[in-house]
């Protein structure tokens, strides 16, 4: 990840996120069956849980991260979801007594 797209406390873009959150989110996941498929083999809906931080959101995208590694300053297990696929989405506050000291 490079320094344009880090949220990290150094990073110029943290503030992407005003309040950072935990996140749940249901959504529509694009998936591929290899073939051949008959016509009522064809998967009408692949629907995922995905849960985690909420990294980043704007307009189209939400990101949700699953590791923030302190020491490295860097996320791991990072989904991109675009807004248009998602069903539900619920934000959790994280509790103060877990939040870091600044």
């Amino acid at each position: 990840m490079s320094k344009s797209e880090c949220y990290d406390k150094e990073c110029r873009n943290r503030d992407l996120v005003v309040e950072r959150c935990l996140i749940l989110v249901r959504w529509h996941d694009a998936c591929y069956q290899d073939g051949p498929i008959y016509i009522e083999d064809i998967k009408r809906e692949f629907i995922l849980e995905t849960s985690g931080f909420l990294v980043y959101e704007n307009e189209v995208s939400i990101t949700v991260g699953g590791d923030w590694h302190k020491s490295k300053n860097y996320w791991r297990h990072v989904t991109h979801i675009p807004k248009g696929m998602i069903k539900k989405l619920i934000k959790v506050p994280i509790p103060d007594e877990f939040k870091e000291e600044e």
